[in-house]
């Protein structure tokens, strides 16, 4: 309510339409459009410009514009991350994966995207001073059948190489499998009312700190190339921008790949229409024409390569998938 500074700085008259249309908070102002005031009230064209010109005053007033150094120095601008649970991967995301908009991480059949979520999905449940965010994760399946055997496996294996490669000791004596909640979606009409209600509603009631889409190519790369399928992919995209933003969530999209007609390079799937939507493109490469890596080691090294981040600039590891999930390959 900001009733006295409107009061102060409008015209009496101009207040007293104000309130007879119960309007007292700038930001109404602002938000409603110059022909939904003049429904309301008989303002004119000059008035309306008075009205959201102070209003505007008001609310930049409260909010200050911040130099970086500031919000460098202010802790609650801190964002947080989540570690991926291997250290060289980690150094290069300065930290891990930050829980501000949608991360896409696309690659080639058999390079370990599945088997990051899978592990991501574990670590997200440690303490943030363990790499984790203390937080449950959402896993939504749209390919094969949820991959739980794997994940059983990994909750035996992957706790103790996580804490020896971070050097810590846990006593974390939460069951896993208690905090990671998972769907399936076979089309795309199915993923975007899991995406659009069903999710929001389980974190508005849950402590969830990860979602995973695996993936988000199944469902749209059958689909015909339309404003209808556009606009599903945005309403998911949105959202899962608004889930990041409310709930200090990482939201991960795992991408198929195809082939560039004309450079043969690896690019990630639904095209533009997609790529606009996140933010973090992170890409899983196999190493069969790599020169610097041997023969032998052609088919246990792949490579995780920073395509493009806000934060960071491109770089790139190479690292394996064992039974204890993704680790690096020095």
């Amino acid at each position: 309510m900001e009733e006295t500074n409107l009061k102060s700085k409008l015209p009496a008259e101009l207040y007293d339409l104000l309130q007879k249309v119960e309007i007292d908070d700038p930001q109404d102002l602002i938000l409603k459009s110059n022909a939904e005031l003049q429904g309301l009230a008989p303002f004119s064209s000059k008035d309306i410009k008075l009205l959201k010109k102070v209003a505007a005053e008001i609310i930049l007033c409260k909010k200050r514009f911040l130099t970086g150094l500031e919000m460098h120095m202010n802790t609650s601008y801190h964002i947080r991350r989540l570690k991926i649970g291997c250290p060289l991967m980690d150094n290069i995301l300065n930290g891990g994966l930050i829980c501000k908009g949608v991360s896409e991480i696309s690659g080639e059949s058999g390079t370990g995207k599945t088997q990051i979520c899978l592990q991501l999905s574990i670590i997200v449940q440690y303490s943030e001073e363990q790499g984790g965010l203390n937080a449950g994760a959402i896993y939504i399946c749209t390919e094969d059948v949820f991959p739980s055997k794997r994940l059983q496996q990994l909750f035996t294996t992957f706790p103790p190489a996580f804490q020896y490669r971070y050097r810590f000791k846990s006593n974390f004596t939460t069951n896993f499998s208690d905090n990671i909640y998972i769907e399936h979606a076979s089309d795309a009409e199915t993923l975007v009312q899991i995406i659009c209600k069903d999710v929001p509603l389980l974190m508005a009631n849950r402590k969830i700190g990860l979602v995973v889409i695996d993936s988000i190519a199944a469902v749209f790369r059958i689909e015909a190339v339309s404003p209808k399928r556009s606009n599903m992919m945005r309403a998911i995209g949105s959202t899962l921008h608004k889930l990041a933003n409310d709930y200090g969530a990482v939201v991960i999209c795992i991408n198929q790949v195809s082939s560039n007609i004309n450079t043969g390079m690896m690019m990630p799937c639904l095209g533009l229409s997609w790529a606009n939507l996140t933010t973090t493109k992170i890409q899983l490469l196999h190493n069969w024409d790599n020169p610097s890596i041997s023969h032998n080691e052609k088919s246990s090294l792949r490579t995780f390569s920073i395509l493009s981040a806000p934060h960071l600039p491109p770089n790139s590891v190479t690292y394996k998938v064992d039974e204890a999930g993704i680790s690096s390959a020095m």
